[in-house]
């Protein structure tokens, strides 16, 4: 197309938009048509109008309306108001939008891109498409994808028909893939409704990271069950079945080094001193990312919550453990504020990596396997082992895509078992109870489907075009910098949980299945020698390293001033990021009583600003004037737990009672009464001084935790009390939450 190329542009934070961004350019490679595909940061600087044919984006939403870090760069030039308004004038593009209807600013980021974009001359092919992660996304991702690809070839046949004889245009089109006589439009893309979301023992959890769990029904077992199995005998219709995805060995993003390449004795590159040197190497400056992560010591780590003695019966999940985790910043040049974030990135666990690093090997019998083969890496160039491509880079955990299915079908030498496969992948029944009841119901990953298809014996480029990237687990940080700047902790409870299958009516149903949660099981498992009563002898904390890298929360800090109230809200863990707040708070107390029995102003620090005499007022009397002419507005703390076993941060809080850093702390015990009490009980005990907070005194409300029930239910509360105490009507009361949302005094952070 006249030079240029399509580019698929992304920005993802958890890997979900790379992923579907990158199937889209597999797809379009199959299809004969250039393109290139890499994340919206590295757009930045590009002429675009001379680069690019056509732009597909795909882009997520972090957070309440937050851009993600790969994207942010670009979209901060992009956006500016001095952005020349022909920046991407008659370019054609289409935005997939990924978001979680959990937040008010749903798939923002993507909206605001197709604004954007639209407003500075690209050409909207189609309206932005949302997809909603929290209730699925392949049903609206496939669509977009399938619709994108059609309506590329479409623009490519129209451009080539411009410059051909009509009588050639057919042959044209066959060329790029469309089939003869096909019908597909710009508008199609249209078609889709643009924005509308589609829907214990800790010895035990040690076992269960190392072991595959019991209990895991095969895919025959679930048929019988659910009195399916009659309907596999015979293979499904070829229509019912999904398009494998393409996977050419020379395309795949990482390969075997050739064995003629390697040394006979060590199995390394010829003239590699070690595996270690044959590394990734990381870029000098600190710029810590989910692909470079800082290696954090640990300085220590307790439960939070204590173990009452009925625990010894309790069943596999019953009994909450949450962690305090302390990490050491020292080299890491990382800062932070109170409400941001660490990423943890997470091993798979290790069965998993064994159950695929077996099956490789005998995929690859003549290449000699082990964990330390060294891959290379196509795009860069760069070596890591197979360990660490299993262990870190794919996500073995979580279940395939059906395309991906249909590549394993293929690669059974079973034909018994690629049948079976190729059912559980179908459009249409059986398939779609089995995927339900099997892949969903039992929550199964893809090291697990390897384990339960013995034949299916993938090779490196199939099984990575099967995989999704391991995306990192975020942690909201329950310190400040202000009291240690080297180091930084987080709160995190260990997810332990069962699968029950729902068997039909009569038939007994199967044994539950003991389920963990990935990062959390692996950090208590990593942590298991300073948590121990009895810690292990020879064991040295800065032995143990975590990979973190930092996530900075653009709404979720502290006001810029301290006089106005603070109301925060956060149930169990949702309580983290406001022990970090009280620090804060506690800290600045300290520094003011400093800097006033020393005479002098020692600043007021905050997001690593000093507050100097030539940022007041022409008309004030100094900074040490100015700042304590500003009283700190009280904190008022609502938290939410169980009973007393989880009652977190205990004495943390009474500290904070005493040095009057907290005002008022009304905790909820939802289990240890008769009754079951929430925080939005407590908020509606002290509802005439809740809005009076809010009407009179110019409080800012945080809200942390659980975003499938507990936020909407403190919402209702909140819009209830305003709209008695504040005897306004139902819409006067939504119309001022949303104007505090506005102004970034109801802020919220949940999950």
């Amino acid at each position: 197309m006249s030079g240029r190329t399509v580019l698929v542009l992304y920005g993802s934070q958890t890997g979900n938009a790379e992923s579907i961004a990158k199937d889209v350019s597999e797809k379009l490679n199959m299809s004969g048509v250039d393109n290139k595909c890499f994340d919206l940061n590295s757009a930045k600087g590009l002429n675009l109008k001379e680069e690019a044919s056509c732009l597909l984006i795909v882009c997520s939403t972090t957070g309440n309306g937050d851009t993600p870090e790969n994207a942010t760069n670009w979209w901060r030039t992009v956006k500016l108001r001095s952005a020349a308004k022909d920046l991407f004038e008659g370019i054609p593009y289409t935005v997939l939008a990924l978001g979680d209807t959990n937040y008010d600013k749903f798939c923002y980021t993507g909206k605001q891109i197709d604004k954007r974009l639209s407003e500075l001359g690209a050409k909207r092919i189609s309206e932005v498409v949302c997809a909603d992660e929290g209730t699925g996304l392949e049903e609206t991702v496939e669509s977009w994808k399938q619709l994108a690809l059609h309506t590329v070839k479409k623009l490519i046949a129209e451009e080539s028909a411009e410059k051909v004889d009509d009588s050639n245009t057919p042959n044209d089109e066959e060329k790029i893939g469309d089939a003869p006589g096909a019908s597909t439009s710009t508008s199609d893309l249209a078609s889709l409704q643009p924005c509308t979301p589609v829907g214990d023992d800790t010895e035990e959890n040690d076992v269960a990271h190392a072991v595959m769990p019991e209990s895991i029904l095969s895919l025959l077992s679930v048929a019988h069950l659910f009195g399916l199995a009659d309907k596999l005998e015979t293979p499904p219709a070829v229509a019912q079945l999904p398009k494998a995805k393409a996977c050419p060995e020379n395309k795949a993003p990482y390969q075997f080094i050739p064995m003629q390449d390697r040394d006979a004795t060590t199995g390394m590159v010829p003239g590699s001193d070690s595996a270690k040197a044959q590394q990734k190497k990381w870029p000098e400056a600190n710029v810590w990312t989910a692909e470079n992560p800082f290696h954090a010591s640990v300085e220590s780590a307790r439960y939070l919550t204590t173990v009452p003695p009925e625990a010894e019966i309790a069943g596999w999940g019953e009994q909450r453990s949450v962690i305090h985790l302390e990490l050491s910043l020292a080299g890491s040049s990382i800062y932070y504020t109170p409400g941001d974030s660490i990423g943890v990135c997470c091993p798979n666990a290790p069965y998993a990596v064994n159950v695929v690093l077996n099956r490789l090997q005998t995929a690859h019998p003549e290449a000699a396997l082990d964990r330390d083969t060294l891959i290379k890496s196509a795009s860069d160039g760069s070596y890591i082992t197979l360990e660490e491509l299993l262990a870190y880079k794919y996500d073995l955990m979580d279940a395939p895509r059906k395309a991906g299915l249909m590549i394993l079908a293929q690669c059974c030498t079973d034909p018994a078992e690629a049948n079976l496969l190729q059912h559980l992948c179908s459009k249409g029944e059986p398939g779609k109870t089995l995927w339900a009841k099997f892949i969903e119901g039992q929550r199964l990953g893809l090291a697990e489907l390897l384990a339960l298809f013995p034949s299916c014996t993938p090779k490196l480029h199939q099984l990575l075009a099967c995989l999704t990237p391991l995306p990192p687990r975020y942690y909201s940080i329950s310190s400040s910098q202000l009291r240690c700047n080297s180091r930084l902790s987080i709160a995190f409870s260990v997810v332990r949980y069962k699968c029950q299958l729902d068997a039909p009516s009569g038939v007994a149903p199967p044994q539950p299945i003991n389920r963990s949660g990935l990062c959390t099981t692996y950090l208590e498992h990593l942590l298991r020698p300073m948590l121990k009563t009895s810690p292990v002898p020879g064991t040295s904390v800065s032995d143990i390293k975590i990979r973190i890298f930092p996530k900075v929360s653009i709404n979720f800090h502290l006001p810029g001033s301290v006089a106005p109230p603070l109301i925060l809200i956060g149930p169990g863990t949702g309580v983290a990021p406001f022990m970090g707040f009280l620090e804060h708070r506690a800290q600045q107390a300290c520094e003011r009583r400093r800097s006033s029995s020393e005479g002098c102003c020692m600043g007021m620090w905050r997001g690593g600003f000093e507050l100097e005499e030539s940022d007041l007022p022409a008309e004030s009397g100094g900074v040490e004037e100015f700042i304590h002419s500003v009283e700190p507005g009280p904190i008022h703390l609502f938290f939410g737990c169980r009973d007393d076993h989880d009652y977190l941060f205990k004495n943390e809080f009474q500290e904070h009672m005493d040095s009057r850093t907290l005002a008022e702390l009304d905790v909820a015990m939802s289990r240890a009464g008769p009754e079951k009490v929430y925080v939005t009980h407590r908020l509606l005990s002290k509802a005439a001084q809740i809005a009076r907070w809010i009407l009179e005194d110019g409080a800012h409300v945080y809200i942390c935790g659980d975003g499938n029930q507990m936020a909407k239910d403190v919402y209702a509360a909140i819009k209830s009390i305003l709209c008695e105490h504040g005897r306004l009507t139902e819409e006067e009361t939504e119309a001022m939450l949303q104007d505090l949302k506005l102004r970034r005094r109801y802020i919220l952070d949940i999950w």
